[in-house]
């Protein structure tokens, strides 16, 4: 129940979540992205890992996903014991390791139902990033994970690369 004097002017209505409104919330905080139209996904490039942003019905709220992929030589075995040790260890991220992709995933779902309070949202972004770039970094230093290669830098968030 709202108290008569609560400040409600960081709460943005669930009928005014759109792309182009998650878009300008990353701009207004200075976040790097790339737009993908109005129906489509925002990659967000400018915090500590990369990943991907899309806007589902209100009762599926804000999704956050991104993935990195295996070593061709990584032991299928080992990777799932990874993925379930991310799943104990991270908060927020819940990482999985479907096939065929052979990639290391993490997703997250921000509900959105009663509106999107703009703090908590931005706070999210970058906890998922961060446990993100941490959870690669513990797949690289264990030799699960690919190293970053020039055609991932290259060619952003195309299917065919690293990331």
């Amino acid at each position: 129940m709202d108290q008569p004097d609560a400040d409600h002017s960081d709460l943005i209505a669930a009928d005014d979540l759109d792309v182009t409104c998650l878009s300008a919330l990353l701009d207004d905080a200075g976040i790097d992205h790339e737009s993908g139209g109005e129906e489509g996904a925002i990659y967000v490039t400018g915090l500590a890992f990369p990943f991907w942003l899309t806007l589902g019905e209100a009762d599926e709220g804000v999704h956050l996903f991104s993935h990195w992929m295996l070593r061709d030589q990584a032991d299928g075995i080992e990777a799932l014991r990874f993925v379930n040790a991310l799943n104990c260890e991270t908060l927020m991220v819940q990482f999985s390791l479907p096939e065929p992709g052979r990639a290391v995933w993490g997703h997250y779902w921000l509900s959105c139902r009663h509106g999107l309070t703009i703090a908590p949202f931005l706070r999210s972004l970058h906890r998922f990033a961060g446990s993100f770039a941490k959870a690669v970094a513990q797949g690289r230093a264990l030799d699960l994970l690919r190293a970053p290669g020039k055609a991932a830098v290259e060619a952003g968030a195309s299917g065919d690369v690293l990331h």
